[in-house]
Order: structure tokens, then C-alpha cells, then sequence
């Protein structure tokens, strides 16, 4: 039996979209009879360091010729020349949530540095696999690479629906790692726009990431006077997870850009209207006439989107009626496991 490997920046049982879309896919290929290691590596990334380029190094090594390497583009996107070096004799799969640029301003040399290394890290990439149809189109505009990638969308679980209501105060929820891209500050300067209404927000999600963010975000609900109204919980484990989404009765997340939004999906799979942004791939994650968004960064467009779906009763009905309807078209996971074994298949 033919065994892959699967590369990942640290734990794999890590609560991000990006994660758990990597763990899912290689529990499903586990169930499926493939033989699947999963090598979690030390160090930095994506602005990788010595210890992170010395890992990477050292699970290529110990591949065996002719095996198939999948690796997190997290990983794989900032050590082109750690790729170069063992690319040959392997058959490497890049596995691509975003592009690594999109993290930074088009105007900072990061943008420019990740631009150019993941272009150089693609190159020896046997194939390369995106998680959603932006992303694809993403990379090729950006010149990222020149092979038309696949595309395999995460599915999401079958919940028992929540039962969102119209009443006060509104249980806002926002999943989301507190890093700049997710815009926590804009969201916390939209909710203090319509402070005059009732509600409370939780902000789930990890907190280490970047501790600097953290601390803006800490630091503005205190500015704004928000601290009996929003809370910081911190990653959450399934079932508080789960029990939060039960508890909600609209969810928000004004990201910048996400390369799918995983955490849309996962509302939907409980009937929550949503109130987002258009950054990235979300234009294509919301299903029509399930929540209301705006472009990313418009505080004033969003705080008028919370305003409407908490002030207008038949505003909300038709959400909440929209995202029930949409549970019952969601992926599921199978479909994306059937997907990437029968990749794996064609690449044998």
C-alpha cells in the first residue's frame, strides 16, 4: 500500500479554517484505506526560520522516492529553495487556502517577497490544489503559477439548526483568529456605531497569533466602552464551539480577505444569517438572500448592514428563512474526500 505525507505548519488539531480543512481531508483519506503520515513541523511560518526551514528539510528527507507529498501552502509557499532541493524525486501536491501575499498591503515588500517565493515554490509542484474557485483565479492573476489548479471546496458538518431570533438583546458571534486580515478593529468600529441598539458580541478565536493585533483589539473595546457588551473567549473547543453557534443569532465577520470562509459555511450548517464583507473568496461563499455585505473596510456600509438585519424585523425573517433554505445545499465532506483521493489517484 502506497503511503503520503502530509505537511503542516505545527499541530495539526489546530482551530482555523485552514486546519481543519487539512485534517478532515486526511482523516477522510484514512477512511478510504489510504495510509496517510502527517508530519507537524517546528519553527516560524510563513515568515520561516531556520527551525522551520530545517523541519521541512527533514520530512522531505525522510520521504521516499517516488512518494506524494502534500504540503500546506503555508508551509510550502515560503521555502522554495528547501522544495528545489528534494522536489525531484518526489511527487509534491501544494495545497493552497490563500495566496501568502494577500496576508500583507500590495504595497510592502512582504507582499512583494511572498509574491515571488510561492511563485518559485509552485514551480515544483506536481499539481497544485485550491479550496476555492477565488483562489484559483487568484493565483493565476497574480502570476502565482502557470497550471490551471484543482479545486476542492471544504464541506461542512450536518448540525442541528439554531434557532435565531428577533428578539433583544441580539447574540452576535464572529469566528475568526485575531490576526489584521480578519479586521476585528472594523468590526468593533461598526458595533460602536449602533451602540444605541441591544446586543452583545463574542469574538471566538485564537489569541496568540499575533499579539500586537490582540492587543489593538483589547485595548479599542476599551476605548469604545465596549466591555460589558463584547467578549474575548479565545479558541473554543467543539462542543463550547458548537454550543456558541446554538446560542447566536447572527453572525458577523468583516474580514479583508479570506480564501474561502469556512466559518460562513459552518453558520449556515446552523440556519445563522450572516452579516460579512465581499473580501476574497466571500463573495462566492455567501449563498444570495442568506445575510448582507459590504467591501471590506467600509465600517459606515457594514454598521448600516448590522442596523438593518437587528432593526428590521422582515429584514431578518428573510435571512434567517435564506440560511435555513441553504443548509440543505451545503457540500458535504465526502464529496471533498471522494475529490482528493481520486487526485491522488490521477497522480499516481
Amino acid at each position: 500500500m502506497s503511503t503520503e505525507r502530509f505537511i503542516v505548519a505545527g499541530p495539526l488539531d489546530q482551530a482555523t479554517g485552514g486546519y481543519q480543512y487539512d485534517k478532515r481531508i486526511v482523516e477522510g483519506l484514512r477512511s478510504l484505506g489510504r495510509c496517510v503520515e502527517v508530519s507537524e513541523l517546528a519553527g516560524s511560518f510563513p515568515e520561516a526560520d531556520d527551525r522551520a526551514a530545517e523541519a521541512l528539510d527533514a520530512a522531505l528527507a525522510a520521504a521516499e522516492t517516488d512518494q506524494a507529498i502534500i504540503i500546506d501552502g503555508l508551509v510550502l509557499g515560503s521555502q522554495p529553495n528547501v522544495v528545489a532541493k528534494h522536489a525531484y524525486r518526489l511527487r509534491i501536491v501544494a495545497l493552497v487556502h490563500h495566496a501568502l501575499a494577500d496576508e500583507h498591503e500590495p504595497d510592502s515588500p512582504q507582499y512583494a517577497q511572498f509574491l515571488e517565493s510561492e511563485r518559485k515554490a509552485l514551480a515544483h509542484a506536481q499539481c497544485v490544489v485550491t479550496t476555492s474557485h477565488y483562489t484559483s483565479r487568484r493565483l493565476s492573476a497574480l502570476g502565482v503559477t502557470a497550471r490551471e489548479p484543482a479545486v476542492i471546496e471544504p464541506g461542512v458538518a450536518r448540525r442541528q439548526p439554531a434557532c435565531p431570533t428577533f428578539a433583544t438583546p441580539f447574540n452576535l458571534s464572529c469566528v475568526a483568529s485575531l490576526i489584521p486580515r480578519k479586521n476585528h478593529l472594523g468590526l468593533l468600529s461598526a458595533l460602536s456605531q449602533i451602540s444605541d441598539l441591544d446586543w452583545t458580541c463574542d469574538l471566538i478565536g485564537a489569541i496568540d497569533r499575533c499579539p500586537s493585533t490582540t492587543a489593538a483589539v483589547q485595548q479599542r473595546i476599551k476605548a469604545l466602552g465596549l466591555e460589558e457588551r463584547v467578549r474575548l473567549t479565545g479558541p473554543l473547543a467543539s462542543d463550547a464551539l458548537d454550543a456558541a453557534y446554538r446560542h447566536s443569532d447572527l453572525f458577523v465577520l468583516a474580514s479583508r480577505f479570506e480564501g474561502y470562509g469556512m466559518v460562513i459555511t459552518e453558520a449556515l450548517s446552523y440556519g445563522l444569517p450572516i452579516v460579512t464583507t465581499r473580501g476574497g473568496a466571500l463573495s462566492d461563499t455567501l449563498p444570495a438572500g442568506t445575510g448582507l455585505s459590504v467591501e471590506p473596510g467600509n465600517t459606515t456600509a457594514f454598521a448600516n448592514c448590522l442596523r438593518r438585519a437587528m432593526s428590521d424585523h422582515a429584514v431578518f425573517d428573510a435571512l434567517a428563512a435564506g440560511a435555513a433554505n441553504a443548509r440543505d445545499h451545503l457540500n458535504d465532506w465526502k464529496s471533498s474526500i471522494d475529490a482528493f483521493n481520486e487526485l491522488l489517484k490521477d497522480l499516481s
